[in-house]
């Protein structure tokens, strides 16, 4: 399969830029559905994001509607087109979709393979394994929203006035020798086709209560991570659901608490 990884030349200068880049290559996990993990290449200091959840992101009424859809023709023979979003989404009973994520408000992004990730070195979450027995998790998953793009023309943003993930995509585009800025609290043009998110479809405005330009999430390191370790995330699946061979609870009582609920 393709690699996902930006070039030789290009990590090293965004390591030598930021500190350090993400890599994929085959998981440390002896599991045989482990497949691919997610490895830092540098070094990333305690709370430094390292990774972009890329995919298709669904507001919560459009998941009802679509789920809605899926239940009235299940076992009718035949799939409407939001049916097949809901395929698309949660897989079947028998290979359910693994890289889909939910955020605290219940929007849900989806990085499966269908879902087109926009040129982005960071946008790799999905690659990361739950840790296997043994070992605990290095990085946390953490929501971000995209500011809306400035697309007044103005190139007054200094870069101290940016977030620390725009800071991370600010330099990526200078590398690239792209840079843009906008004033503050609004996205610089020149990041807009570095995000690696987008909508199903244009939500209505009365589905958030704030502007933004996408929703996403972001893996913050939760302790410093040297360079060659593989990322591991806590996945956080339902304790009353039947889980698979190969996860085990990090911290039982946190699941419960999630699904309470």
């Amino acid at each position: 399969s393709r690699s996902n990884n930006v070039s030789g030349a290009a990590t090293t200068e965004l390591v030598q830029e930021i500190g350090f880049c993400v890599e994929s290559r085959t998981s440390t996990i002896s599991h045989a559905s482990a497949g691919e993990g997610l490895f830092m290449k540098g070094n990333a200091k305690a709370g430094q994001i390292v990774a972009i959840y890329p995919g298709r992101v669904y507001m919560p009424y459009q998941l009802a509607k679509i789920q809605n859809a899926y239940l009235k023709e299940d076992g009718s023979g035949g799939h409407s087109e939001l049916s097949e979003e809901y395929i698309k989404i949660f897989g079947t009973p028998g290979n359910p979709n693994m890289h889909k994520i939910q955020r605290y408000d219940g929007i849900v992004i989806n990085a499966a393979k269908q879902t087109r990730s926009k040129p982005n070195p960071y946008a790799l979450a999905h690659k990361i394994n739950h840790p296997p027995t043994g070992t605990y998790p290095n990085v946390m998953v953490c929501p971000y929203d995209f500011p809306p793009v400035d697309n007044s023309g103005f190139s007054d943003m200094k870069e101290s006035d940016l977030d620390s993930l725009q800071k991370i995509l600010i330099r990526f585009v200078k590398f690239f020798r792209s840079i843009g800025s906008q004033s503050i609290g609004q996205m610089p043009p020149a990041l807009k086709r570095f995000i690696p998110n987008s909508y199903w479809r244009p939500p209505h405005i009365l589905s958030y209560d704030k502007p933004v330009h996408v929703q996403s999430l972001v893996m913050v390191a939760t302790r410093p991570i040297s360079n060659g370790e593989e990322l591991f995330v806590n996945y956080r699946f339902n304790p009353t659901m039947d889980l698979p061979d190969w996860y085990h609870h990090v911290d039982l009582d946190e699941d419960r608490r999630r699904w309470s609920g």
